[in-house]
């Protein structure tokens, strides 16, 4: 039992909120200031779960294309913001698995990996994160984004 309360299986979409929000408010890792060691220890951390699963979030809960999303999310904003190197492995290894999860006959994401159905709010996230990799510099190949519609259709 944690002694805060809370789900673990939920550490790595909470830890990316985290992650966000304290760059959204300006702070950074690579960067003096007073939240620079909490940011460094939560990406210190978001990466290691990612190296842990070779890039897959998802494996972290039952309803893991969430806390993947998020993960890919605050990967591609610390990396977009900071141009740390380090975080771009990381990055990829995480688009790689929304790429290579998506359903290729209607286009969506589930909860897992090997989901065969798809649901609209998991493929928000989805998109999301793909959209913030690609602003990040990261390519994405247009036939996800071609598959993606199928989906919307």
């Amino acid at each position: 039992m944690k002694k805060h309360g809370g789900s673990s299986s939920h550490d790595v979409g909470g830890t990316s909120m985290a992650i966000l929000a304290f760059y959204g408010w300006g702070a950074r890792h690579d960067e003096e200031g007073p939240y620079q060691e909490t940011i460094k220890k939560a990406l210190g951390w978001l990466v290691a779960q990612g190296e842990k699963y070779k890039g897959d979030y998802s494996k972290t809960t039952s309803q893991g294309m969430y806390s993947h999303g998020m993960a890919t999310i605050a990967l591609a904003e610390a990396y977009s913001i900071t141009r740390d190197k380090a975080l771009l492995e990381p990055l990829k290894a995480s688009v790689k698995v929304i790429i290579d999860s998506q359903n290729p006959q209607h286009g969506g994401w589930r909860y897992t990996t090997k989901s065969r159905d798809g649901d609209t709010s998991v493929f928000g996230w989805q998109m999301m994160a793909l959209h913030c990799a690609s602003v990040a510099g990261i390519e994405i190949p247009e036939k996800t984004f071609d598959r993606a519609k199928l989906w919307l259709d």
